[in-house]
């Protein structure tokens, strides 16, 4: 035993707790997780180098590149989840389609309660609907890496509380919506108070399920399939 315990490593195990007591928190990007970032990867160079004409498309889909590019590259580079491409984890699948499914019934409570509908917006494109579609739900996988994966992993790293930093993270994701409709609408987003509320709390729901999971597919996936749905039906792809 005595020789054993020599044997044993003096450094703390690789991603282990920083914080004494706290239990280990080591997400996994698992095969899932890797197929969504490859098909977004590719969707945005399509739109980047085919439809440059198309601007609505074309400078968002630079945009995403680098959502993506930074949030996956700066994650790996700050050691806050482990690649294991040849898993794929039932549980997680489930748990981002019940987060997918949480943010879907917010939407119909706000519909019940609120003139509002963010399902009966209306869509106006020239894109075929696959590429649209396409296009949404990758929009929702660059943006999960961005301020979920590496914005809120930086932060749960640093020894930030997980409610805490959902909670800034989801301030952060609100405000640069903000931004993107001045930019894009030339109106405040907070002037339809059910979409801001839908942003922040769906946010916020991803965050803690990431967390909770540690499979950063699951943030991927709910963004991912919730965006594909809302433009689905507003294209008339799907009804309700």
């Amino acid at each position: 035993m005595e020789a054993l315990a020599r044997l044993a490593p003096a450094t703390p195990i690789r991603g282990a707790a920083s914080r004494s007591g706290s239990r280990a928190w080591r997400p996994v990007t698992d095969g899932l997780a890797i197929l969504l970032t490859v098909i977004a990867f590719v969707t945005f160079s399509y739109l980047v180098v085919g439809y440059r004409f198309l601007l609505e498309f074309f400078y968002p889909s630079i945009a995403m590149l680098n959502f993506l590019a930074i949030g996956f590259f700066m994650s790996m580079a700050a050691d806050l989840h482990v690649l294991r491409a040849e898993t794929v984890d039932i549980n997680a699948m489930i748990a981002g389609f019940l987060a997918f499914g949480s943010i879907y019934g917010l939407n119909l409570i706000t519909t019940a309660f609120f003139n509002y509908d963010i399902f009966g917006a209306g869509a106006v494109v020239t894109l075929s609907p696959f590429w649209v579609l396409m296009f949404y739900m990758s929009v929702g996988v660059a943006e999960e890496w961005l301020f979920t994966v590496l914005m809120f992993g930086l932060m749960v790293k640093a020894g930030v509380h997980p409610i805490l930093a959902a909670a800034l993270k989801s301030a952060f994701f609100t405000g640069y919506h903000y931004y993107a409709a001045i930019q894009i609408f030339g109106q405040s987003i907070f002037k339809v108070y059910p979409y801001s509320l839908v942003l922040y709390v769906g946010s916020f729901i991803f965050a803690i399920a990431y967390y909770y999971t540690q499979h950063t597919s699951v943030p991927l996936t709910a963004h991912g399939f919730y965006n594909a749905l809302v433009y689905a039906v507003q294209l008339g792809v799907i009804t309700r």
